[in-house]
């Protein structure tokens, strides 16, 4: 695979991390990945927490990527959460996350296309 283009890199986050799939690809082309421009992005509801101490676990999610590549450009979006995909327990814990993430009890699409399209607009200048 040559990569000689802008890239952008993301992945859902679950637990704090990027997904493995994302990491390992990140891994495997570091030495590339720091010859173009790349962008990372994350997506998750913690993204949607405003309190200073949030802002900076969030930022925590991406330390070992950065570690690894740094970019020029790093989107944080919520995401999507369907506590129907979640049985039993599982499912009421998680509507008590998404609560706490102010994102109500209920779970749903909350992704902003608009600020996607604006973060894409801003990464397509660097």
């Amino acid at each position: 695979m040559i990569l000689d283009k802008p890239l952008v890199l993301g992945s859902a986050i679950h637990g704090g991390k990027w997904l493995p799939e994302a990491v390992e690809f990140l891994q495997a082309n570091q030495d590339r990945l720091n010859r173009v421009p790349t962008a990372f992005f994350l997506v998750g509801l913690m993204v949607n927490k405003k309190s200073e101490g949030d802002r900076k676990l969030v930022d925590q999610f991406l330390a070992a990527e950065r570690a690894l590549v740094q970019p020029v450009a790093e989107g944080r979006f919520v995401g999507a959460m369907f506590t129907k995909d979640y049985p039993g327990l599982q499912g009421l814990g998680m509507r008590f996350f998404i609560a706490y993430c102010g994102l109500g009890l209920r779970g749903g699409d909350f992704r902003d296309p608009a600020a996607i399209r604006a973060w894409q607009r801003a990464f397509a200048r660097c």
